[in-house]
This record gives C-alpha cells, structure tokens and sequence, in this order.
C-alpha cells in the first residue's frame, strides 16, 4: 500500500531518542493524510537513538525508510541526509513532537501550483491548543522595537498585540497569506526552492535554521506562505527536555549570533548589546519585585529563580559575544 516509486510528498523526520512522540507522530500522517489521493513517503533519520526508537518504527510502520545515522549530527545535517534519499516533489520537515490534523494534502497542492511560494507553513497549536503566532517585521523595524522595549516597553508590547490581532484576522480570513518567519516544527518545501538554497545550514547544529532558510528563501525570491487549512499540534520540547536548560540556552544563544552575524552584519553588534540590556533590565526588575515580596515565601523564591535565570542567560550572552 505505501510502496511508491515517485511520490508527491517527502515527509522528513529527525528523531533522536524519542520513541513514543514519533510512534504518534507516524500514526498520526497515516490517519491524516490519505495515501491514494496524496501519495507520500515518510523518512526518519535517526541521530544515534539509544531507546529503540528505530526497531519500535520498523516494527509497526515496516514501510517507513529509516536512515541510522551513528550519531547525533544535529537539526540540520540529519535533514540533508534525508532530504539527499527523498523522491517527492515536495519536502515536509516535521518535528516528531508534532501531530498531524489535517490539510497537509492541500497544502502540498497549494505549494506545487505555486512555484513563486518556497517554503509553506501550517498553522500551529500548543499542547493546550493554543495558537502560535508569527511575528513580521523588517530587519530595521526588529532593531527598533528592540529599542522601543528598553526605553518604553508598554509601547513595544501594544505593537505586539496588534500583530496578534493582525495575524488572527488573516488566519480567520482561511487564505493563505505570506509571511517572514516560519515555524521550524513544520516546514514544507517546494523541492526547487529547497535545492536552490543548499538546503540547511549544518553549521547550525540546532535552533535557528528557520531563520537562516527563511532569509536565504526571501533572497532568492521565494515566498514564505502560512496555509491555514493545514493544523498540527506541537508539543514542544520533548527532543531536547533531556538537556539541562543551561545547555539549550547556550545552543539558542549561538545559533542567534550565527544567523544575525551572517545576514544582519550592519546591525547584529548593536542587536546582540541590546539583548544583553534586556537581561540585566529583567534582572533589575525581578530584584526589586524579590525584594518588595521578601516575606511571602512563595513569591519571593519565584522572583529569585527569575533574577538567576536572566543573570545566566546575561553571562552566557556576554561570553559568546567575545568567543
């Protein structure tokens, strides 16, 4: 039944110790995606799992193709391999701490009818079914808003509202609309315009690869589009829930300087600073708030871990910076 010499869609995903979260996440392409209309392949490629994660996927689903890699090579690179062994003509690239809810056949569609749009994105919900939304804006427009938050920051979270509201009224309005920055849990891609750009950056070991396809996208033309007939449910985190927190801070901090550092090279210094600025105001804001709230136990210990937090991620900010 899934045997397919050339089908439409590539359905890739990196799995690296999480053998339930893809068990589901399989089950749920196979109920929501129907085979004989919208002829798929799905590929794991896994990063050196060492919790039976490819014997449990070639046990129930002996159709999936597993490529085991022989260790973890990270977000990007494990992508490229799959992507290197796919025959559709479209590439979704889906989180395996993602379930599938439906349009991903016409979203497919929409992506191959339009050869201007590179890179197609569906809507998005959290664990609690809330939905995520996607912030547009300028490279100039983010340097000021970045600025707009230290001196005034009810102004800067009133334009974050708009956009919001903004967002929620194009998904309402059901058409597809385009926009600047894609959600990397789910990602499909026009096989043309994925091929012209390189695919994704292996320097980018984890986090940040959305951007940086996306910019190198909109440099070459392409259209970034959110298809809002198509639905997944991401419940994020369960790749990395295994890395202390400091770990992952670290990765999301250097894969920023990489990505505002090759694209942004005018501005990214400047940027870079006023995140640090952002941290020790949060610092001085959670001091004061620890220290007006001293005798409610609760309340104070919660200000203090948010005053260690925002020192951590300052520090680790200042080291990359100067690394």
């Amino acid at each position: 039944m899934y045997k397919q010499e050339r089908p439409l869609l590539s359905i890739i995903i990196v799995n690296y110790n999480v053998k339930e979260e893809i068990i589901n996440c399989i089950q749920s392409i196979k109920d929501n995606i129907n085979f004989n209309n919208t002829p798929y392949e799905i590929i794991v490629a896994d990063n050196g799992s060492a919790d039976g994660s490819t014997k449990a996927i070639q046990e129930r689903f002996p159709w999936v193709i597993v490529i085991e890699n022989n260790s973890n090579l990270g977000f990007g690179k494990a992508n490229n391999i799959g992507a290197k062994q796919a025959k559709g003509k479209v590439f979704f690239f889906l989180n395996p701490d993602t379930r599938v809810l439906g349009g991903i056949e016409e979203m497919a569609m929409f992506l191959l009818n339009h050869q201007e749009t590179g890179i197609c994105g569906p809507l998005i919900f959290d664990r609690e079914n809330k939905e995520v939304t996607y912030f547009e804006m300028s490279v100039y427009l983010n340097l000021f808003l970045q600025i707009t938050d230290l001196m005034f920051t009810p102004l800067a979270r009133l334009y974050f509202t708009y956009k919001r509201f903004k967002f929620k009224k194009k998904v309402n309005n059901s058409k597809p609309f385009t926009i600047n920055l894609i959600h990397g849990s789910a990602m499909m891609f026009n096989k043309t315009a994925f091929d012209a750009v390189g695919g994704f950056d292996e320097d980018l070991f984890m986090y940040g690869e959305e951007a940086d396809i996306g910019i190198k996208m909109k440099k070459q033309n392409y259209r970034i589009t959110i298809f809002p007939q198509a639905r997944i449910v991401h419940y994020e985190g369960s790749s990395t829930k295994q890395s202390v927190n400091t770990k992952k801070d670290s990765m999301c901090t250097v894969a920023m300087k990489t990505v505002l550092k090759r694209h942004f090279p005018r501005t990214w210094y400047i940027r870079y600073h006023l995140e640090m600025l952002s941290q020790l105001r949060q610092i001085a804001i959670s001091s004061m708030n620890a220290y007006s709230s001293y005798f409610n136990k609760k309340k104070y210990l919660n200000y203090r871990g948010m005053v260690l937090r925002h020192l951590a991620q300052y520090r680790l900010l200042k080291t990359i910076l100067h690394s």
